[in-house]
């Protein structure tokens, strides 16, 4: 089983080879439709290209159901507790929510007992506030991904009925393509599935494999 690494602080090693094959296809959908966008950086004399039109993903238990819940929304009642845990005094600590808006964040208030979190170990270290604690934490179990392109939560979040969004569910299994169709002016999050269609197939939409 593969051991991928996601970001520089966690390690998911539910995400296998076909797992990782299926987050490919949809990155290269993506791509079919939005090219990348690169620009030129130097830093100590070594230029590279940076793609500032990155593809979003975003890592659940396999549990979690969108749209009957929110994407981006930090479900978590224990979260002071958790940040203390790296050292984090409790009156330093602000919260940050991914998405800003006043009903994005009173959700995650009023739902966070109901939305299950990642599993994780924490490293085997002295825990310091991040970034000074390098060492991975390490994901348990079952997860699915939603692969949001390059939307921002936020434009989902407040997505209104003419407004045009994928998001692909992914998982070892295949992928699952959601598209928002009609959702009667509601943001598409709140609405039940009857207005995302749901593709259920190995390889929907003639995804194809690269690389």
């Amino acid at each position: 089983m593969a051991r991928k690494t996601v970001g520089a602080n966690a390690t998911i090693p539910a995400v296998d080879d076909d797992f990782a094959k299926n987050l490919s296809r949809v990155y290269h959908k993506i791509r079919e439709f939005e090219g990348r966008k690169l620009i030129e950086r130097t830093t100590d004399g070594k230029t590279e290209l940076i793609e500032t039109n990155g593809i979003r993903v975003l890592f659940y238990p396999p549990e979690f159901q969108f749209p009957e819940y929110v994407l981006g929304l930090r479900y978590n009642e224990n979260w002071v507790a958790e940040c203390v845990k790296f050292g984090h005094r409790r009156k330093d600590l602000l919260l940050c929510p991914l998405i800003s808006d006043p009903d994005a964040v009173a959700l995650s208030w009023r739902d966070a007992d109901l939305v299950p979190g990642l599993k994780a170990d924490l490293p085997k270290v002295p825990l310091k506030p991040v970034p000074v604690t390098e060492e991975a934490v390490e994901i348990r179990g079952p997860v699915k991904a939603y692969v949001i392109g390059t939307h921002t939560l936020k434009e989902i979040f407040q997505c209104k009925e003419k407004d045009v969004l994928t998001v692909y569910e992914v998982e070892s299994k295949g992928i699952t393509e959601l598209v928002h169709q009609d959702g009667n002016g509601i943001p598409m999050n709140r609405c039940r599935p009857r207005v995302m269609r749901r593709v259920y197939s190995p390889c929907p939409m003639g995804l194809r494999a690269h690389g």
